[in-house]
């Protein structure tokens, strides 16, 4: 029998557009005033209507006694039909597909913890908080859809960040830098000079949005190693990271937890878009 949709059901639906895949736990904070059973029992009355379990949990927060609280990781997506039905309405949309399967857990551990910037703004940015700001004025975008292809004389490139914010005029283009993925420095290096090595591009050139890089980290040392590259790379030139000695853009820096970066985000929203001071 089908159910009856709510309008909270329709919000439902839309963040999952969005956020691609979201657990009970952030679908409650978004949705259910942070009541995990609520939002269970009705996750579980719209599965395979208006929405689809994976099967699996990830980032389950631990309860009493240090088990995990029962299905408040459970992972959620939007139903194929209900995609489709969001897909075409969205002239902004850069890609009208049913996403594809992630390829493990590890994959859908990564997107969910990057969501989790997604749980703290959204709700400011959806819910007329901030003065001026319409709901066209801002969008998300999750993987793949906020990926970059662009070319310089080096070579074919794709930049990869995990999300895409835009708040008025500016994008900023979010890696999240869990704890379990144990980067060295100079790896984090590296990563950011491909975001400063995009800003040299003629494809960014072309475009007319101010961008900023959002590093949203769970440990201080991947912090200090995203800001150590905001203005120059510590261990190498220009030739090894496959950039020109007058390609001196560089694309402004923010880092901190996920909650400062959302702060950030929010900042800047306020201000109309305003970049961020470098930091």
């Amino acid at each position: 029998m089908s159910i009856r949709i709510q309008e909270r059901d329709g919000r439902v639906a839309g963040h999952l557009y969005r956020a691609r895949m979201l657990t009970t736990r952030q679908l409650a904070a978004l949705e259910f005033g942070g009541k995990v059973d609520a939002a269970r029992r009705r996750l579980y009355d719209l599965n395979g209507e208006v929405v689809q379990s994976l099967g699996f949990s990830v980032g389950a927060e631990p309860g009493a006694g240090g088990r995990a609280k029962s299905g408040e990781g459970m992972v959620w997506r939007l139903s194929r039909e209900y995609f489709t039905a969001y897909a075409c309405k969205d002239d902004d949309h850069p890609d009208k597909r049913y996403p594809g399967p992630l390829r493990g857990r590890g994959d859908a551990a990564h997107l969910i913890s990057t969501n989790e910037i997604y749980v703290r703004v959204a709700p400011a940015l959806d819910g007329g908080r901030i003065q001026g700001l319409h709901p066209e004025d801002w969008g998300w975008l999750c993987e793949p859809f906020c990926h970059r292809h662009y070319r310089t004389r080096f070579g074919p490139f794709k930049l990869t960040p995990d999300a895409e914010v835009r708040v008025f005029g500016t994008t900023f283009l979010v890696e999240r830098q869990t704890a379990a993925a144990r980067k060295k420095p100079e790896a984090i290096h590296d990563k950011v000079f491909r975001y400063h090595r995009y800003s040299n591009s003629e494809h960014r050139r072309a475009g007319t949005e101010d961008l900023a890089l959002a590093w949203a980290c769970d440990a201080e040392r991947d912090v200090r190693a995203a800001l150590d590259a905001a203005l120059g790379h510590p261990t190498k030139g220009p030739a090894e990271l496959r950039m020109g000695d007058l390609d001196r853009e560089r694309m402004p820096l923010v880092a901190g937890t996920p909650k400062e970066v959302a702060n950030t985000i929010l900042a800047a929203a306020k201000g109309h878009g305003a970049l961020p001071e470098r930091q």
